[in-house]
């Protein structure tokens, strides 16, 4: 999606940039950004499972709830990048009348449960290669 822009001036200085142009890099770039975020939770969501087939007990729950939760926050901050704006069209072009919400609130600042993830996998690789089942 970005190799779209680099034709219409993506990478340049704002001034150097033909402001036609502007709408279709905000579009675009909108676009790939919501695409990477579902390629980050597909990848978080893939290790987990991985975990799932290697874990026992009530470790797996603790699995599913991380799973859910990176999924959702995942989700909603993919979905916010689109109705941050009303309408939703002034997302990307911004001469388009309307209102949007102030900096501060397009962000959804929430731990991220993939750092769980990582400790809970370390943990668990040194249970099953020293033969413990806990």
């Amino acid at each position: 999606m970005i190799i779209l822009n680099l034709p219409r001036g993506f990478g340049k200085h704002i001034y150097a940039v033909d402001p036609a142009n502007l709408s279709d890099i905000g579009l675009t770039s909108n676009i790939a950004g919501t695409f990477s975020i579902l390629a980050a939770s597909l990848s978080k969501t893939s290790f987990a499972v991985t975990l799932l087939r290697i874990l026992k007990g009530r470790t797996r729950y603790l699995v599913w709830f991380i799973i859910a939760t990176i999924n959702i926050t995942m989700s909603l901050s993919a979905l916010l990048g689109w109705v941050q704006c009303s309408p939703i069209e002034k997302v990307w072009r911004v001469t388009v009348p309307g209102t949007c919400w102030p900096p501060s609130g397009k962000s959804l600042r929430m731990v991220s449960p993939d750092k769980q993830l990582t400790r809970l996998d370390s943990t668990s690789v040194r249970r099953v290669r020293h033969g413990s089942s806990r």
